[in-house]
């Protein structure tokens, strides 16, 4: 588990993650699967969640390293313990307020997966039912009607009905509330009015145009129980027992108890409506730091991690230990503070631009990730339909074009070596969360080029929760930094409005450094509302091109996620849509 930020159901992530380009075969293969928009052209039944096949472990050519593939666990009796650590504490258990991936990754226990409420994303990228029987689309791609699932119950033994999903959507509409997901639900919807419950069982969802990425964006976070928030908004919703100590979903483990700083403990919910889990018990732990993490695996003590590229050569030796490598819809970017509140040091492009030819990506790939990363030339992950290859312009290392920028842009070097320009010295502070030794040292080498080029540059680290206030990805957020790094999640249709529109300024969005382009606006609206695959690809392309000119929020690589987990353990099948949504069928078996 780790944390990262995300759009939709991606979060931020305090983790490392590392992306490898899947090979064209591949890509035409995600192009296919990704082709979602044909399901809003007739009426979808779905039932209970299919059987999901085993985890994809796509690599490019220049992937040195084999991800080892995953092995049987013997099969045992129901009952036992999971324990699965972390370097990042969690932060809130409310679905609508987490914008990290371990809270949401933690939530994601409690309902029956991250990326799981009314509909949820299957292995294969495609949307089903999971709290519907079913989901009914009018013809003019307007109007999507659920009808919910009768057995799903909260934990409490009440029903779980329309009447909850409303007063979940609702919160998230509720400004005073600061849900990060607030800008893309008034962008979906308009208003909360156009979602409307029909009978106790059937929600209706009403879209003022044609948004082309619906089900797989709209419909994917865990469902509030309305009988124990309502009423409460804006500081009484974000600081309630519910966030913090009481949880109460229908998910296959309940909560149990836990311990900020420590561990969190969750139990088999024997009355879960897909069935009994096997497991009887879910430790998240918390630990100081990723080699604390991968300590614990190798003394037996952890079952489940995420771990980095160089502990991954480590933990393919052990023969207790299983390790399984996959694509994501991640990556690790930094961005530029555009707030001119804040700075104004990055407003000209070619300081930015210039920061980004200065930065010897391949280096820090190459040392950081074992070649299971590649260098980023464009803000698409490779393994989407509408990637790009050939996106302009590419910035490869070039120290000599970095420094004419800089002269260009009015910052010249003074005696000292460090540029100034009207009195006021290129100098700034760049950071990142502490725990994660991948971008802890990332940050030390681009110091070291960005100095190359005169410019006084500072690190610093922060502990997660205060660093992801820190950068504005909170209600409270004071985005008081100038430059940081971070991981970021895309959700599986190609729409960046999350992270890049003005209306998605953090805290109600994840445009967290407020990156503002009206032509950019236009051309990311454009494309989702079209269900014109070609054309969609056509407005991406140029999102892309524009995005590399005006470089914001530079991605340095793009990854793939590394778990090793015990033997012990069958039924953990990690995909590229990072779903664990099948935890109800996990079981372990003892330790000998």
């Amino acid at each position: 588990m780790g944390g990262d930020v995300t759009a939709s159901y991606s979060v931020i992530d305090h983790w490392f993650h590392v992306e490898i380009i899947s090979e064209e075969k591949k890509m035409k293969n995600w192009t296919l699967a990704l082709a979602l928009v044909a399901v809003l052209t007739f009426v979808v039944a779905c039932a209970a969640p299919a059987a999901t096949p085993t985890v994809s472990s796509a690599q490019s050519a220049t992937a040195k390293p084999t991800v080892a593939a995953a092995t049987s666990a013997p099969k045992v009796e129901a009952g036992g313990t999971l324990i699965e650590a972390s370097f990042s504490d969690i932060r809130t258990f409310n679905s609508i307020l987490s914008s990290d991936t371990s809270s949401s990754d933690f939530w994601g226990w409690m309902v029956g997966g991250r990326d799981s409420g009314l509909v949820r994303i299957r292995r294969d990228l495609k949307p089903e039912c999971y709290l519907c029987e079913s989901y009914a689309v009018s013809p003019d791609n307007l109007k999507i009607t659920f009808k919910l699932r009768k057995d799903v119950k909260f934990w409490d033994g009440k029903p779980l009905t329309a009447d909850d999903v409303k007063f979940t959507y609702e919160a998230i509409f509720e400004k005073e509330n600061a849900s990060p997901r607030r800008s893309q639900m008034e962008t979906a919807f308009g208003t909360i009015d156009n979602i409307k419950v029909v009978d106790p069982y059937t929600v209706e969802f009403n879209y003022p145009k044609v948004k082309a990425d619906t089900l797989v964006s709209d419909f994917i976070y865990g469902i509030l129980p309305k009988h124990i928030l309502a009423g409460k908004k804006g500081k009484d919703f974000i600081e309630h027992e519910f966030n913090t100590t009481k949880p109460l979903y229908y998910g296959p483990f309940k909560y149990k108890e836990g311990k900020k700083g420590d561990r969190y403990v969750l139990e088999a919910n024997p009355d879960f409506f897909l069935g009994k889990p096997k497991l009887g018990q879910y430790v998240y732990k918390i630990v100081p730091d990723s080699a604390a993490v991968f300590a614990g695996l190798k003394a037996q003590e952890i079952d489940l991690a995420q771990i980095l590229p160089e502990q991954a050569i480590e933990a393919r030796k052990l023969d207790y230990l299983n390790v399984v490598g996959y694509d994501q819809f991640n990556f690790t970017f930094f961005a530029f503070n555009l707030d001119p509140k804040k700075t104004e040091l990055f407003l000209d492009k070619r300081v930015r631009q210039a920061l980004l030819y200065a930065i010897d990506r391949k280096a820090i790939v190459d040392s950081q990730l074992f070649g299971y990363g590649s260098v980023a030339n464009s803000v698409m992950p490779p393994i989407s339909w509408a990637y790009n290859k050939d996106t302009k312009p590419v910035y490869n290392y070039d120290s000599k074009k970095a420094e004419a920028l800089l002269d260009e842009a009015g910052w010249k070097k003074g005696a000292d070596g460090i540029r100034a320009k009207d009195g006021k010295k290129l100098s700034f502070t760049l950071w990142t969360n502490s725990g994660n030794k991948v971008r802890e040292s990332s940050i030390v080498a681009i110091q070291s080029n960005w100095k190359d080029i005169g410019v006084d540059v500072k690190t610093a680290t922060e502990e997660w929760n205060a660093y992801l206030k820190r950068i504005g990805a909170t209600a409270d957020g004071t985005r008081d930094y100038e430059v940081m790094l971070i991981g970021f999640n895309w959700n599986v249709d190609p729409s960046q409005k999350a992270m890049w529109h003005t209306t998605s300024f953090a805290p109600t969005g994840f445009n967290l450094n407020w990156y503002k382009n009206e032509q950019l606006d236009k051309i990311m609206d454009d494309a989702l509302a079209t269900l014109d695959e070609t054309k969609r690809k056509e407005l991406y392309f140029k999102m892309q091109d524009i995005l590399a000119d005006e470089v914001p929020s530079p991605i340095i690589f793009f990854s793939q996620r590394i778990q090793s987990y015990t033997k012990r353990l069958s039924g953990y099948t990690p995909s590229v849509a990072g779903s664990f949504n099948n935890f109800h069928e996990w079981s372990i078996a003892p330790l000998k």
